[in-house]
């Protein structure tokens, strides 16, 4: 590609970017908009695009200067009360996701500690005496949701079979009668027939 190409490829990239941008600072206002509007919250956006001179203000300059005279008017310990860092933000998400995660893998070696104890116990390799209070009632739970499961798949048995029955072509009683009717007409000719022959 030649230079003039490649210029006018970033010229083209370029102009698409600050359109992007333009579009998706005019959807963060309306959402800040909303926002406040709902909420009955004071906000104020500044935004620093590189290569600009002047930020760019939400709502306005005027207003925004007495919103952040206001804010800073506080304490700095009732400012810090409610603020949230990016970084404190994403730390406490990273946790409750883990716990999160430690307590499906928990439940499901629990499923299978109990899947493994039923087992022993159908197969009497242990006996009923052998369990604790605990083991007996994830066997209770355990057992409960084998019976729900069982009765969803009847249902679906059920209604595959109804569902095939009522498919099938069914053979109507008024095909006979035709058939019995044409049956008769023949033979009523063939006794005609017999009785000139004698």
């Amino acid at each position: 590609m030649s230079e003039e190409g490649l210029k006018n490829t970033k010229v083209c990239s370029e102009r698409q970017r600050k359109a992007k941008e333009k579009r998706k600072i005019a959807t963060l206002f309306k959402m800040a908009k909303d926002l406040s509007t709902l909420c009955e919250v004071m906000i104020t956006i500044i935004i620093f695009c590189p290569g600009e001179t002047f930020p760019i203000v939400w709502p306005d300059e005027t207003e925004a200067m007495v919103r952040i005279t206001e804010y800073l008017s506080h304490s700095e310990y009732e400012r810090s009360k409610k603020l949230v860092l990016h970084e404190t933000y994403l730390e406490k998400k990273i946790k409750d996701l883990e716990e999160e995660n430690n307590r499906k893998i928990a439940r499901k070696n629990k499923e299978k500690e109990m899947e493994i104890l039923f087992n022993q116990l159908f197969e009497a390799k242990i006996n009923t005496s052998d369990l604790d209070v605990t083991q007996i009632e994830g066997l209770l739970k355990f057992s409960a949701r084998i019976m729900a499961k069982l009765d969803e798949r009847k249902k679906q048995l059920n209604q595959q079979e109804q569902t095939s029955d009522d498919q099938r072509p069914s053979t109507s009683s008024s095909s006979n009668p035709t058939i019995e009717g044409h049956d008769n007409e023949v033979g009523e000719k063939n006794d005609g027939l017999y009785n000139d022959i004698d």
